[in-house]
């Protein structure tokens, strides 16, 4: 199946692409509700929130290379485990996504997903993949943690006679939202008698993709111990309640 035939059977016409692009002097802006995706709100006991700003996140993959071997007949001093450098690697991560939170608050490190090979019980790993994900409310520490994940991972590498590769596969800059858009739901918050604080989102969302394109805000509805994407996810009916009576006093005034 080639690009042209790609989704036709829903009516994607790839040769309307361009005449279908959002025009963003069509629109006065983009608002969009969401469950926080985080404990915060819920913590708190806040129904809802204003979001002005989406966190930047940079994304890695990270291929390590040793020496697959047998794992009765290979002496510890003799290894090249790539699996037990991949683990330091993991760990190393975490520790200084702590540390670079303790700077910048909400900056956040995940390594998830992992691949092992030959990924067999009686053979000493000879490669493995490991992608993670980094990201800050802050560009500046996006950059500073950025060099300091790879001085991390080079030097636990190195130190293990491992080989090494390490590229960042994608960068988002932090993505402030629009300050018109917000202060109208703002004021429709005040007029609602409706309390609500300002927010910063750690997933993408719609609106990172949409913002530079159309002035765009959110926002976020409490979200039960976090949890989204799950079967457990639960937000109160009358805070997803709320959180539309103040798009729908915003859009009337």
């Amino acid at each position: 199946m080639d690009y042209l035939s790609a989704g036709a059977a829903h009516g994607v016409n790839p040769r309307r692409i361009e005449a279908e692009r959002i025009a963003p002097a069509s629109y006065r802006g983009m608002i969009e509700t969401h469950v926080e995706q985080g404990p915060g709100l819920w913590k708190a006991g806040e129904p809802v929130a204003l979001v002005t700003a989406i966190h930047g996140r940079r994304q890695y993959r990270c291929r390590i290379g040793g020496t697959a071997n047998h794992a009765g007949s290979t002496r510890m001093a003799d290894r090249r485990d790539a699996l037990a450098g991949a683990a330091q690697v993991i760990t190393s991560l975490e520790a200084l996504a702590r540390e670079l939170n303790r700077e910048v608050d909400h900056t956040v490190m995940t390594v998830g997903r992992i691949t092992v090979e030959p990924n067999a019980v009686n053979v000493i790993p000879g490669h493995v993949g490991l992608n993670f994900d980094f990201r800050s409310p802050s560009d500046a520490q996006l950059e500073h943690g950025d060099a300091r994940l790879r001085t991390a991972v080079t030097e636990i590498a190195a130190h293990r006679g491992l080989d090494l590769e390490l590229a960042c596969i994608e960068k988002q800059p932090v993505v402030p939202l629009d300050r018109g858009v917000c202060e109208m739901l703002r004021e429709a918050a005040r007029r609602l008698d409706v309390r609500l604080p300002d927010a910063a989102s750690g997933a993408l969302h719609d609106t990172a993709i949409l913002a530079p394109l159309v002035p765009s805000a959110m926002l976020f509805v409490a979200s039960r111990d976090g949890i989204s994407h799950n079967p457990a996810e639960f937000s109160r009916i009358e805070h997803i309640a709320l959180a539309a009576r103040i798009v729908v006093e915003a859009l009337s005034a």
